[in-house]
C-alpha cells in the first residue's frame, strides 16, 4: 500500500547521523536510549499512514503503547520505525499523547486501526 521511490537504505537517515529530539527521544539519566531515524520521505509516508489508517478515539488506547504501535506500523509499511519516529509522527498527526515522561507513550488511537493489523492481502 505504502511504497517508497527508492529502495529500503533510503527510507533512513545514515548511520551516525540519526537525529535526538528530547521531545521525543527517551533520555534514561545517562544516555539517549532512541533517536530518530527517518529520512523526508519515510517521514511522509509514516505520517500518510497514520493520516489514512490509524483511527482517533476519545480515550487513550490502554491495550497497545507506542511501542506496540510501532511494531504494528513497520509491518504495515513494511520499513523500520523508531519509537521516537512514531511518537513525533503521532503528534504531528494530531493525536494526543500521555505518560510523555516515560520511553513508551500513550495515545488516543483506536485498536480497530487498520494498521495495527495484519494485511490480508499478502
Amino acid at each position: 500500500m505504502y511504497s517508497m521511490s527508492e529502495p529500503y537504505e533510503a527510507k533512513h537517515v545514515p548511520k551516525g547521523q540519526e537525529r535526538i529530539d528530547p521531545k521525543y527521544c527517551y533520555y534514561d539519566g545517562q544516555r539517549y536510549a532512541e533517536s530518530l531515524t527517518l529520512n523526508e520521505e519515510g517521514k511522509r509516508i509514516l505520517r500518510e499512514c497514520i493520516r489514512h489508517d490509524v483511527r482517533k478515539i476519545k480515550g487513550m488506547n490502554y491495550k497497545r503503547t507506542s511501542y506496540g504501535m510501532k511494531h504494528a506500523i513497520e509491518n504495515y509499511i513494511d520499513f523500520y520505525i523508531s519509537n521516537a519516529d512514531l511518537k513525533k509522527a503521532m503528534v504531528e498527526c494530531g493525536f494526543t499523547a500521555k505518560h510523555t515522561d516515560e520511553i513508551n507513550w500513550l495515545f488516543n488511537a483506536g485498536e480497530s486501526s487498520p494498521a495495527f493489523h495484519p494485511r490480508k492481502d499478502w
